[in-house]
């Protein structure tokens, strides 16, 4: 999302000039203390001083804040936005927008070093979610010819779940357990950025997000639903500005199609950071397909999408597929004209050294003979390790110690014949090789 943008959506435009020409600014101008004259000069491009230069990046802030929001989501329905043109554009369809709401979560991570959560995912059929590879590849991997949970420096497996809440200042939640991971897409550019994911079978799952069957073009009115995180990679006074400073939490993010290209990719301006990952992108046009709420993910914050036509594809491959095998999908690549760039660090990141269960949040890396340096500090790895590794370590200890001092004094005895028959017991007085009483 970037001003040029906005700049060009001339609805929402002309509703900015006319605020600014009518004296009453954009919402938040008051708040930064940024004049209409600013204003004027920023949307007509004449910012040659050094005072307007030097606050061009705040006011630029303002008008994507009013042009390109990202509504905050409370109850299942979002905010009423400041713009009178993207209330006409939202409430026409708003009834599917709120459905759409209802089956986009936040996935979370339990036992992981690094991240509470790390992206977005959405209901794609009955029990199952779709997300971005990048955000699955966090806390999964293949092995073998399955998908399975990672381990954490530990050795205890990730836990996953998905929150169809995580609403600002709302204390409901809607936890569902990733029960399995179905399908990973191999790496690589021509490879789409996709994961599949099972959910515990419950009776209040929301219902699947249709995918829409007509082909996008520019200037299509869609919205993002997702969870945007602080990212390090956006402008840091924009980011503050459209977002208020609050992350986390889920967000309806309006905007248009951009662009749509030959090689199935097309492009939009809503306004996302690193945590919508795997958010899904709806149409909230009126004039479409009524039948259905969208049929993409958003890869990453550059807002490169996947097609209808081609997700629909897709989607419908896999779905068939896991009917048929019993959740194992067989389709292993798309088109490979598909190009996808993506970032794998994305999510809230734990700021604590120790963890509530004892695991330290400190992690080597490149370490060379990485094993034998654990033997060679043996200590330090007992106290890191879980406590039923210490306890058998422990256990074993002393086992093996006090065995191994019986096998030694069995050997001296053999070697000192103590065990033939004139030295035992019964023979001892006899043989007189043993002296009963010592004075």
């Amino acid at each position: 999302m970037e001003m040029k943008d906005v700049l060009a959506d001339k609805a929402v435009m002309d509703e900015i000039r006319s605020k600014v020409e009518s004296d009453e600014g954009l919402p938040k101008s008051k708040e930064w203390n940024i004049g209409n004259d600013t204003l004027r000069a920023v949307l007509a491009d004449e910012t040659s001083s050094s005072e307007m230069l030097e606050t061009r990046p705040y006011t630029e802030a303002i008008i994507l804040e009013f042009g390109r929001p990202a509504l905050l989501i409370k109850n299942d329905t979002f905010e009423i936005p400041n713009s009178d043109i993207w209330k006409a554009r939202l409430y026409p369809t708003k009834s599917k927008v709120e459905k759409a709401i209802k089956s986009v979560g936040r996935i979370e991570l339990l036992d992981h070093p690094s991240y509470e959560w790390v992206g977005t995912g959405w209901m794609i059929t009955e029990n199952i979610i779709v997300t971005n590879r990048h955000v699955a590849l966090e806390f999964a991997e293949k092995r073998g010819k399955s998908f399975v949970f990672s381990l954490n420096p530990g050795g205890k497996a990730i836990r996953a779940r998905i929150d169809f809440k995580e609403e600002y200042k709302q204390n409901a939640v809607f936890e569902t357990e990733l029960e399995k991971v179905l399908f990973i897409e191999k790496m690589g550019g021509k490879y789409p950025d996709l994961a599949f994911l099972q959910l515990k079978k419950t009776n209040q799952l929301p219902s699947p997000i249709s995918l829409s069957t007509s082909k996008r073009s520019n200037g299509d009115l869609v919205a993002v639903i997702g969870y945007p995180a602080r990212d390090h990679r956006s402008d840091f006074d924009a980011m503050v500005k459209v977002f208020g400073d609050i992350y986390d939490v889920k967000r309806l993010a309006p905007g248009t199609v951009t662009s749509f290209g030959e090689d199935l990719i097309f492009t939009h301006d809503c306004s996302t950071l690193g945590g919508n990952s795997g958010s899904a992108v709806v149409d909230i046009d009126a004039d479409g397909d009524s039948n259905s709420n969208g049929a993409s993910i958003v890869p990453n914050p550059e807002q490169d999408t996947i097609t209808s036509p081609t997700s629909l594809s897709f989607f419908r491959s896999f779905l068939q597929s896991s009917a048929n095998n019993n959740n194992t999908l067989t389709v292993t690549s798309m088109d490979s004209r598909l190009k996808q760039k993506f970032s794998s660090k994305f999510g809230k990141i734990r700021k604590r050294i120790v963890y509530k269960n004892g695991e330290c949040n400190l992690h080597s890396t490149n370490v060379s003979k990485r094993r034998r340096r654990y033997l060679a500090d043996i200590y330090t790895t007992l106290v890191d390790i879980q406590w039923r590794w210490t306890l058998l370590s422990f256990t074993m200890s002393f086992i093996v110690s006090w065995l191994s001092f019986a096998v030694v004094w069995w050997i001296i005895a053999f070697r000192h014949g103590d065990f033939e028959p004139e030295h035992l017991p019964d023979q001892q007085e006899a043989s007189g090789k043993c002296a009963l009483c010592v004075q």
